[in-house]
């Protein structure tokens, strides 16, 4: 099975065509070549189209690009979309003025020929870029469409926050019932019983964590065990349920939040206790971010 709809407002032609069997898609493409061969033939002459200067709006152009498949996506495949399916497109313009695109390690170089819309230097393709309340939002090329993410979205900026969270958030995890265990040991004089209320706090909430880690990747073992295609393509029912731990967990965090702040307010810790403990609060913030992001926790915020 085989489909194209085609336009040429210029010329007010239009076409759509349903090709079905086995030569479906070879078909398909002959009718399509026809039709744009005899009212926009390609130049074949193999000049390569030149820039006359820097784009409009060239700033706001310029970032790296997603598809819409995960930005869009409200569930729990948001996670998957990201992390497997399409390469996100960089976007720079070069100094005499063209527009650089760069996705999977293909390069490909276009000038504008009308505000928001580039053709390519060298192909017969159109690259266009959609804006929204006077900002660009989206690039669009053929039928695939990408949207402008930020600095902070980028898999290898999450990826390092994340290693970075994590490590900081385990110096509490570990360290707190160590430094304990080690104080009862050797003995010696015990924090406020604040600071031990609110490590308790910090404790639950990191442990939403581990505990949200844990669980799903039972859930992925228990589903492969399963007659069912993939965990996201049609999971069971009780799967959101391993989305309420981290959102408890997200509750614990809150009150850890509010600790750190009263200590700070209190001044009634010693400097190091309170750098420590908000380093390991932010830190364990900063991955529950992350699994809101990527919509992990059971309330979804995007």
């Amino acid at each position: 099975f085989a489909t194209e709809f085609a336009l040429i407002p210029e010329e007010d032609v239009g076409l759509f065509v349903v090709a079905h069997g086995n030569e479906a898609s070879g078909a398909k493409q002959e009718v399509v070549d026809a039709l744009l061969d005899q009212f926009a033939p390609v130049d074949s002459s193999g000049a390569q189209r030149t820039s006359d200067g820097m784009p409009e709006r060239a700033d706001e152009l310029e970032g790296r690009y997603r598809s819409v498949n995960t930005t869009d996506t409200v569930s729990a495949e948001k996670l998957v979309y990201g992390l497997l399916t399409g390469q996100p497109v960089d976007v720079r313009i070069a100094d005499d003025g063209r527009l650089v695109t760069e996705q999977a390690g293909r390069t490909d170089e276009w000038v504008e020929v009308e505000p928001l819309v580039f053709e390519h230097v060298e192909e017969d393709s159109t690259l266009l870029f959609r804006e929204a309340e006077g900002e660009v939002t989206h690039l669009l090329n053929g039928l695939s469409a990408y949207e402008q993410i930020g600095y902070h979205e980028q898999l290898s900026v999450q990826g390092w926050l994340t290693v970075a969270a994590s490590v900081i958030a385990l110096t509490g995890l570990v360290g707190w019932p160590a430094a304990r265990g080690w104080r009862r040991y050797r003995g010696g004089e015990s924090p406020p019983q604040s600071v031990t209320r609110a490590r308790w706090v910090a404790g639950a909430g990191l442990a939403g964590l581990l505990l949200f880690v844990l669980s799903f990747v039972g859930v992925i073992v228990a589903v492969a065990s399963m007659d069912r295609p993939t965990l996201f393509n049609r999971p069971p029912a009780w799967f959101e349920v391993v989305f309420v731990v981290p959102t408890l967990g997200v509750i614990a965090a809150a009150g850890a939040v509010a600790y750190a702040a009263r200590a700070w307010l209190r001044d009634d810790w010693s400097l190091v206790t309170r750098v420590h403990y908000s380093a390991v609060v932010g830190a364990t913030s900063v991955l529950y971010w992350l699994l809101q992001y990527w919509n992990l926790l059971w309330i979804r915020m995007g």
